[in-house]
């Protein structure tokens, strides 16, 4: 017997370094991909002032170890080619091959009338904005002309700005960022000494922009760039040349940097509350295992790949922890911002008679916990229970999909409101096995990989496109309910009368107690998920 049950362990060992393989892989190393593009012919060798400036910042996030890596290609009067700079261009795209946790940079700055470019640029906006890195900045500024004795930033030094602020702007936010010097039917302009008015007020603001709790946006370094380019154009405009003016006779006179589309977001934070009670029976502590690797597992995928910050708190039994008082004591001390996600997942063996009160003591504090003001902070309050009986081995194969990047980011960061989410309904018992941990835990996790495939969602997160696919919490509790629904009519009643489905662990007793607890009047003999409150899609 003892022979069979370290066996039985050392399968339960595989199945969760097996499934920790699938949804933990190694963090991609976060590195910053940039192209700097300049006009370059000697005439336009002033242009290199603006791809200088931009090129300070980018070694200043390098010398402040902001990141893993930066890797910068410079295309510009000091970096002049043969090859045309659009093919320059091209050839980078194809070559770049960013990771999902990667910063895709490219500034591009020429004269506005030049006839030798050939840049689409919009093309090159929808080229940038498809890459599957977590966040895309493309910065273009099309200055008309350098004035000769206009007045720029004289005593700009990009050395000033702070690590910190670099940081939140390239490594705390997510999505695209397409920023031009100036709105449709304006000019941009600079000055010979300094380069163009618009790129001296971007790293101008980067520089000297700060927020009321010390952290800087994309949104403040717009505002304040605008403001700064605005009051350049104001200053310097009085010296426009007569000809200078009649080219202007049709545009409107003011020079107002621009961002399209939504600004890059700040990276939200899965707060993850992991309470799991385990006892010492050998079958129940790998269903407890299970559960909680598969929970953890799956949160640090989504940090692993780029699409959110997660911060795991894990009250285990085994360690003395699942307590009520521990749960408080966390409700009270996490941090939240209102862009932040709370997920609270309870798992335990219920079968116990002896256990009741406690574990109802402890549901209670989770209940509390998602209605406390310092949870209601967050954008999402999600509470998820499966309690279970030990039922008979399912032993069913291990999947190998590709992370739900999209589903992921559905589901945890663009809906609001609270989730409420058991295992079974009422009047019903809720199942687990060694092999799959809780039937109902695992239907969840793989329900919203598989959804994925099913239903052709892209792999990466999709930033801009209102047409993308979405999975909403509703859709996925519904498959959810059904297939584990499913799953307890495969295995009841056969499944539960016949003792060689069941692990060696699980006693003839335990077993009988399961058929005998579904024999009870007023129970259903079926496994209904249940959601008590759905979230809403923002």
């Amino acid at each position: 017997m003892k022979a069979v049950r370290w066996l039985h362990l050392l399968l339960c060992l595989l199945v969760l370094l097996g499934f920790a393989a699938v949804v933990t892989p190694f963090a991609n190393a976060q590195t910053i991909r940039a192209l700097v593009v300049g006009s370059d012919s000697d005439a336009e060798v002033q242009y290199a002032k603006n791809v200088n400036k931009i090129v300070k910042l980018l070694n200043e996030i390098e010398n402040e170890d902001i990141c893993e890596e930066i890797d910068i290609v410079r295309f510009d009067a000091e970096r002049a080619s043969e090859t045309p700079t659009p093919e320059r261009i091209k050839a980078w795209l194809e070559d770049v091959n960013p990771t999902s946790n990667d910063i895709v940079f490219v500034y591009y700055s020429r004269t506005h009338r030049t006839d030798e470019e050939s840049v689409d640029l919009e093309d090159l906006t929808g080229r940038v904005s498809e890459m599957s890195a977590r966040l895309k900045i493309f910065i273009t500024a099309t200055d008309l002309e350098l004035i000769d004795d206009a007045e720029g930033i004289d005593d700009l030094d990009v050395s000033d700005v702070s690590a910190s602020a670099l940081r939140d702007l390239f490594i705390e936010h997510k999505g695209f960022l397409r920023l031009t010097s100036n709105s449709s039917n304006e000019l941009s302009f600079g000055d010979t000494a300094n380069g163009g008015w618009f790129t001296q007020a971007l790293i101008d603001a980067i520089v000297k922009t700060t927020d009321a709790n010390g952290f800087v946006t994309w949104a403040k370094v717009l505002e304040k760039t605008q403001e700064t380019t605005k009051k350049l154009y104001e200053k310097n405009s009085p010296k426009f040349s007569d000809e200078l003016e009649e080219a202007m006779e049709h545009f409107e006179k003011s020079q107002t940097p621009v961002a399209h589309g939504t600004l890059p977001t700040t990276v939200a934070t899965v707060h993850a509350l992991l309470v799991v009670e385990d006892t010492a029976d050998v079958a129940e502590e790998s269903v407890a295992a299970l559960n909680h690797k598969r929970m953890k597992g799956f949160f640090m995928g989504a940090e692993n790949h780029g699409i959110c910050d997660v911060m795991i708190t894990s009250l285990l039994s085994s360690e003395n922890a699942a307590t009520a008082e521990k749960v408080k004591a966390w409700t009270e001390a996490v941090n939240l911002g209102e862009n932040d996600t709370v997920f609270i997942y309870y798992s335990a063996n219920d079968s116990d008679p002896t256990a009741a009160d406690r574990q109802e003591e402890l549901v209670k504090s989770l209940e509390k916990a998602i209605q406390s003001e310092n949870i209601k902070k967050s954008r999402l309050q999600m509470l998820i229970i499966d309690t279970y009986r030990i039922g008979p081995a399912k032993n069913v194969p291990r999947f190998g999909l590709p992370y739900p990047q999209t589903t992921f980011h559905n589901l945890f960061l663009e809906h609001k409101g609270v989730l409420r989410l058991v295992s079974r309904s009422k009047d019903e018992l809720s199942f687990a096995d060694a092999y799959s941990g809780g039937w109902f835990t695992r239907t969840l996790v793989e329900t919203i990989y598989e959804i994925r495939e099913r239903e052709d969602f892209p792999s990466q997160v999709p930033n801009n496109n209102r047409d993308r696919k979405f999975l909403e919490w509703e859709e996925l509790v519904e498959e959810v309910r059904d297939r584990t629904t499913a799953i307890f009519e495969e295995s009841y009643p056969d499944g539960f009368e016949d003792a060689e489905n069941y692990p060696e662990t699980v006693s003839d007793e335990d077993r009988q107690n399961v058929l005998d607890a579904l024999d009870e009047d007023g129970v259903r003999k079926s496994q209904t998920p249940k959601a008590h409150e759905l979230p809403k899609k923002m």
